[in-house]
């Protein structure tokens, strides 16, 4: 069983390389995350995450870099924040990044407020 990285509270826990290996081996045996998990004693969660990390050739504390909704406006942003030397607003460059992806220009404001 496991016993090494146990300790009381939340927060990240690392194992050690022989718990990793006990913890591959379980799910080797098994090929199940929550078997593996009940054998070693751990969460089937961190499991699957060392069982990923195997398969994808990294560690598990490695961070893996995920895609952002801003990734293709990044240099317009880029631009948005020089020019205006760091003044302008995140909703102004969401509603310029929004004009440029569409073409289309919003509705005069001037106009609302005159309602």
């Amino acid at each position: 069983l496991l016993t090494g990285a146990q300790s009381e509270g939340p927060g990240p826990l690392m194992k050690s390389d022989g718990e990793i290996m006990e913890i591959l081996e379980a799910y080797d045996s098994t090929a199940s995350y929550r078997a593996a998990a009940e054998m070693v004693g751990c969460s089937h969660h961190t499991v699957k995450a060392h069982v990923q990390a195997r398969d994808q050739g990294r560690s598990v504390g490695t961070p893996v870099r995920r895609d952002r909704i801003t990734d293709e406006f990044m240099d317009k942003i880029t631009e948005l924040v020089t020019r205006s030397g760091g003044k302008i607003r995140a909703d102004k460059v969401a509603h310029r990044n929004r004009e440029c992806k569409t073409g289309l220009k919003p509705p005069d404001s001037s106009r609302h407020l005159a309602m």
